[in-house]
């Protein structure tokens, strides 16, 4: 990982990944994000999604936009003290 970004007033999150074999780094933009807290814990929905290489995009809105994820009782507690 190059970079990370939140950006909780706008709910947003930016990270750049330099994955082996790869000479530039892809960039992940997700946007619209939105957390819902339910007794089974903490889950992310992210509205909008996109990344620099067309494809992934493409793979962004098929398999993440719009479905919810359960996050990690341990990311899920740092989440609380930014968002």
């Amino acid at each position: 990982m190059v970079n990370f970004v939140i950006d909780s007033q706008r709910k947003t999150v930016q990270c750049e990944l330099l994955l082996k074999g790869e000479k530039e780094p892809l960039t992940f933009v997700l946007q619209q994000y939105e957390l819902i807290t339910e007794p089974a814990g903490i889950f992310v929905i992210v509205h909008k999604a996109s990344c620099s290489r067309e494809w992934m995009t493409l793979m962004l809105e098929d398999f993440v936009q719009g479905r919810k994820f359960l996050l990690p009782e341990k990311y899920a507690r740092l989440l609380r003290m930014v968002a």
